[in-house]
């Protein structure tokens, strides 16, 4: 089938589906948010990185706050601009299920990078990520959202996931890897797979507990683009040279599950 031919059907059945899960967005409206307390403020890459990522957990006490995976949330930085206006929203995808960072605790997580320098590669000291890096525990922010109807996960486990990602782009792949190993016994011989990319080990988030997934639950493929001494390669070159069983059979599950009627 001609994929011309096939929107019209996927844009049906993504309807059914958002219907289904009855997907929140923003919550907030407006100026309108809601207060969370950082519970959590943890540097993910090695000290002598000179990447900074961090991994924030937020509080929302008795406020409800439902988010999904693949949704991303607006933080509202404190402070003026150089104009005098008060900062415009940043949004973060959010690195925890739906169930929470801590399971059935009403709080989330984002991956957050401290931003440096610009493209150009001039210094410049990101509003929206500093602001977040420096936050301790006990302090509070102001959240607006949640975001999202359009990059959220197969609701039914049996789907088939394959993830890619560099940098903190794994924010939102964290989410879904995470509750599908919460619910690991109701996978239904799901397979999944991720391609993550970054620099070199000491800058890629979440290095550690990933290679501490077991491989039967997902196949983990790493890119590094500046190790010294060894082949390197982007992601998508990793990605264009996987030929594993598990690739195919992800990749196979993953066509078969879109062409179901």
């Amino acid at each position: 089938m001609r994929a011309t031919a096939a929107l019209p059907r996927l844009r049906a059945e993504f309807a059914k589906h958002r219907s289904r899960l009855n997907v929140r967005t923003s919550i907030c409206l407006g100026f309108a948010s809601v207060v969370a307390t950082v519970t959590g403020n943890f540097r993910l890459t090695a000290e002598s990185s000179s990447s900074d990522v961090r991994h924030l957990v937020l509080d929302f006490g008795a406020t409800a706050f439902p988010v999904l995976e693949g949704q991303s949330v607006g933080i509202l930085p404190t402070g003026t601009d150089s104009n005098g206006k008060s900062h415009y929203v940043r949004l973060y995808s959010v690195a925890s299920p739906r169930n929470g960072e801590r399971p059935n605790y009403n709080n989330l997580s984002l991956t957050v990078k401290r931003v440096t320098h610009d493209h150009a590669g001039s210094p410049v000291a990101g509003v929206g990520s500093n602001y977040l890096c420096d936050l301790r525990v006990g302090d509070q922010v102001k959240i607006v959202g949640p975001y999202g109807a359009t990059f959220l996960m197969p609701n039914h486990p049996g789907s088939s996931l394959l993830m890619i990602c560099t940098g903190t782009g794994s924010a939102p792949m964290r989410a879904m890897t995470e509750w599908r190993r919460r619910h690991l016994a109701n996978s239904e011989n799901s397979a999944l797979m991720l391609f993550f990319g970054a620099r070199m080990p000491e800058e890629l988030p979440y290095f550690g507990p990933l290679m501490k997934l077991p491989k039967h639950f997902i196949d983990v493929n790493f890119a590094f683009s500046r190790v010294p001494g060894r082949r390197n390669g982007m992601c998508r070159t990793r990605f264009a040279n996987a030929a594993t069983p598990s690739f195919d059979d992800c990749a196979t599950r993953t066509r078969t599950s879109m062409s179901a009627e």
